[in-house]
């Protein structure tokens, strides 16, 4: 919003201060008390102010209606293969389904409503589950004929279900009953292997799934343990992990062809990370942090004892190692380098052997199968592209589209890029740009820098696109400190992608990162460098009475654990302001439509036609 004429006049709450002398969070302590009668009537009083400002902006009705359109697109899930049929999700936007096809040349049609399905090997059983009250039950649907089975697996820790190879049952961890027949969460859950009734039947020569069915305990952890059980390959063994609950876990393995055998563990010690991803024969293969920060592949022998004699198939990199699967003969391991995803490709000795080619600078999820699997299937997704799914072929290293989730957006009118610059100590760190394939470098581009990282790697973002609709260019850097956020905003202008009065700053805390808190501080520290700021929170020390602060559009959800913090943060930085610059503040949901208008607005982008 351009600077006017005279100041706003803003609520009275420089006149409520107190303590002569104190911080400036002392001045505002009131403030704190959020359900107080002088609280709500001061954010009433601010709503007063903002609310019409945000109304009259002429971009607004275009910017909230885009994103609405924008966020209920069709999309696809990375599809289940099992008995040459392909299991899949599918989100229309409005309802999530699961989807079945029998491949290429077969229609899709829709399975069931679930929010998790795992078929049988042979694909004739879709195991899913449903919402019962408090917990999880998991119920089998018959793919070919339809209908449910009677089975109904209760009071599920929502920790995962894995398959006999066999197809005669499942084996998944569930908790106790108590006195009143009824899953006591107090108590510690254990493993089962529940024989399905259609299987039975079978074998007896009764109509599918009317036999009755048993199941027996498997493995009983002790009270410190969560247990999660995954069959090898081969459906040999029994992987079990046993979790402490904040990331770490041990590994015991039970073989299954021996009926007399006892779960023996492979990892005790639960101070560090395993994660199972696949098997050879006797050999099993995971993902761990032991001696390893940035995580690496190991092997370890299934019969063997602890401490187990294990080796490594592939060292830690100089990038963290976010996720691997053993398929096809081969590891396919997946590492953020900069500021997205690369996935390599590596023999079963740990030699490497390709980089898989990927549709662009973005995120990446995907890669599952077993060993003697020839193909698997990837989701990829950036700022401009919705989630899409391809399909991997393993010994021709070629990926091909399967699904592809249609947007209304001319994505090839923008372009990516990975860049570089230089943060406050000197290191090199990775920034992503997204902007027009033809936007000139004269040193006047209207950007939004944001400092949010609640993921590593892009993903598609309808306000991604809005703002780039608008005809603003749009970066996007890691949490490093405010310093570095400083860096990051020198080096866009020194490169001539903008300068400081058309260069906005956006922080927003989400996913355990405080961005705009950072985005706050980096606001208090250097007001020169941005023409607007649209932080959630900030910090108060730092605001100096007289400065001219940039255009600023506070947010807060009202149920935000702590919306006090942005309460006094602008409350303090409307008592201080020394120009003509608004500063605003919104308390409610669904923001983002005001935030790019104000933004839109105050870096000078027209109103689209």
């Amino acid at each position: 919003m351009p600077p006017g004429p005279r100041t706003l006049v803003y609520p009275l709450t420089a006149t409520i201060r107190g303590r002569p002398g104190k911080p400036a969070g002392d001045s505002y302590r009131w403030l704190e008390n959020t359900g107080s009668e002088m609280t709500r009537r001061w954010i009433e009083e601010e709503s007063r102010l903002t609310r019409p400002r945000l109304q009259a902006i002429p971009q607004r009705a275009w910017v909230q209606q885009r994103l609405i359109q924008l966020d209920r697109l069709e999309q696809f899930g990375l599809p289940i293969k099992a008995g040459g049929r392909y299991f899949y999700p599918h989100d229309a936007g409005t309802q999530r389904q699961w989807w079945v096809s029998a491949g290429p040349a077969d229609s899709d049609r829709v399975l069931l409503d679930a929010a998790r399905v795992v078929p049988s090997p042979d694909g004739e059983i879709a195991a899913y589950t449903v919402r019962e009250g408090d917990w999880e039950t998991w119920r089998f649907r018959k793919v070919s004929g339809g209908g449910d089975l009677p089975d109904a697996l209760r009071f599920t820790r929502q920790a995962g279900l894995s398959w006999a190879r066999d197809g005669s049952g499942v084996y998944y961890d569930r908790y106790p009953l108590s006195a009143d027949g009824k899953g006591d969460p107090t108590a510690s859950p254990s493993i089962y292997f529940h024989p399905l009734g259609h299987q039975l039947g079978r074998q007896l020569g009764h109509p599918l799934g009317e036999a009755p069915a048993s199941e027996r305990l498997i493995y009983a952890a002790d009270r410190s343990a969560l247990p999660t059980g995954q069959i090898s390959d081969d459906g040999r063994y029994l992987v079990i992990a046993l979790s402490d609950g904040d990331g770490h876990n041990g590994v015991s393995v039970l073989d299954l062809t021996d009926p007399r055998a006892k779960a023996r563990p492979l990892f005790e010690m639960r101070d560090v990370s395993y994660r199972f991803i696949g098997s050879n024969a006797d050999e099993l293969y995971f993902i761990t942090s032991r001696d390893a920060p940035l995580k690496r592949i190991i092997a370890v022998a299934a019969g063997e004892s602890p401490p187990a004699k294990w080796r490594v198939v592939v060292p830690e990199n100089d990038v963290p190692l976010v996720d691997a699967h053993y398929v096809g003969g081969r590891f396919v391991a997946h590492y953020v380098r900069g500021a997205h995803t690369v996935v390599r490709e590596y023999e079963r000795d740990g030699q490497p052997a390709a980089d898989i080619p990927l549709p662009g600078l973005g995120t990446v999820a995907g890669f599952a199968g077993e060993g003697d699997d020839r193909e698997s299937f990837f989701s990829y997704t950036d700022y401009l592209t919705p989630l899409q799914i391809y399909r991997y072929d393993v010994s021709a290293n070629t990926v091909s589209i399967w699904r592809k989730s249609r947007a209304p957006v001319s994505a090839d009118a923008y372009v990516t890029e990975e860049v570089s610059y230089l943060g406050a100590d000197g290191t090199r760190l990775p920034m992503l740009i997204a902007h027009r394939r033809d936007m000139p470098r004269d040193g006047d581009q209207a950007m939004l820098l944001n400092t949010s990282n609640a993921t590593d790697t892009p993903r598609f973002d309808p306000a991604v696109i809005v703002w780039l609709e608008l005809g603003g260019a749009y970066a996007q850097v890691r949490q490093n400190g405010t310093d570095d956020l400083i860096a990051a905003a020198g080096f866009l202008i020194s490169s001539r992608y903008t300068r400081p009065q058309r260069l906005g700053l956006l922080g927003v805390d989400a996913g355990g990162d405080a961005g705009g808190q950072l985005a706050g501080t980096a606001l208090t520290q250097r007001p020169d460098l941005f023409g607007v700021v649209l932080p959630v929170a900030g910090a108060l020390d730092g605001i100096k009475k007289g400065t001219c602060y940039p255009q600023t559009l506070v947010t807060t959800p009202a149920d935000d654990s702590e919306p006090w913090r942005s309460y006094q943060f602008a409350a303090a930085l409307q008592d201080a302001q020394g120009c003509p610059n608004p500063i605003l503040i919104r308390v409610g949901s669904g923001g983002t439509g005001d935030q790019w208008a104000f933004a839109a607005q105050a870096l000078r982008l027209p109103a689209p036609q």
